[in-house]
């Protein structure tokens, strides 16, 4: 699963990352940065139908600009895909959904 972590130091409250939790496995995957406060994260799904092939999406607030990002990771790897500085702050508890369109095979986030 994937989610937004607390206390991510141990000692902060404001401490926070997104994880990525594989319950078989055992293992977990963290996306963090200073001073960042990422918002809920989606998934998106891949082609290929494998459990983790897609990309996990959600915006951050960047405390030190005082603007969000929008982030993009690689679901797999948890590696950065994209991240877009965007010109507002959005604050940090957003919520959002995946819909898929169903008009055509292009996917829409909404």
């Amino acid at each position: 699963y994937y989610a937004v972590e607390w206390w991510h130091d141990g000692e902060a409250y404001a401490s926070m990352a997104v994880l990525k939790h594989d319950l078989c496995k055992g293992t977990r995957k963290y996306w963090q940065r200073p001073n960042t406060y990422p918002g809920e994260p989606f998934f998106v799904p891949g082609v290929s139908g494998a459990e983790d092939d897609g990309a996990v999406m959600f915006i951050a607030l960047d405390g030190a600009r005082a603007h969000s990002i929008f982030v993009t990771l690689d679901a797999r790897s948890f590696e950065e895909l994209a991240v877009v500085e965007l010109p507002v702050h959005i604050p940090f508890t957003a919520h959002g959904q995946f819909i898929p369109d169903a008009n055509s095979a292009e996917k829409v986030i909404v």
